[in-house]
């Protein structure tokens, strides 16, 4: 598993992030809205069932987390309207 930061951009007078989750064989981009401010690091990890991402700021600040249930990456689902909740079983 691996989790980049790919950008930023500023957009009325919030910021958004583009990350890059490389996850059993398989990428996906996934876009942070309405950040406060702008992201330039980030630190991740597994815990339990979940992908915790840890957004920072240039003074390595936390900013936000972003929290997905790896039943999405591994389903390959992450276009759900919420990743903190396990897929649902169809």
């Amino acid at each position: 598993m691996r989790v980049s930061l790919v950008g930023s951009q500023e957009e009325e007078d919030l910021y958004n992030a583009e990350l890059k989750v490389e996850y059993g064989g398989r990428s996906y981009t996934l876009r942070v809205r309405r950040l406060l401010r702008r992201p330039s690091a980030i630190d991740y990890r597994l815990e339990g069932e979940y992908l915790l991402i840890e957004l920072r700021d240039h003074a390595n600040n936390p900013i936000a987390t972003c929290c997905i249930h790896r039943g999405h990456l591994d389903r390959g689902c992450v276009e759900c309207p919420s990743l903190a909740l396990p897929p649902r079983e169809d």
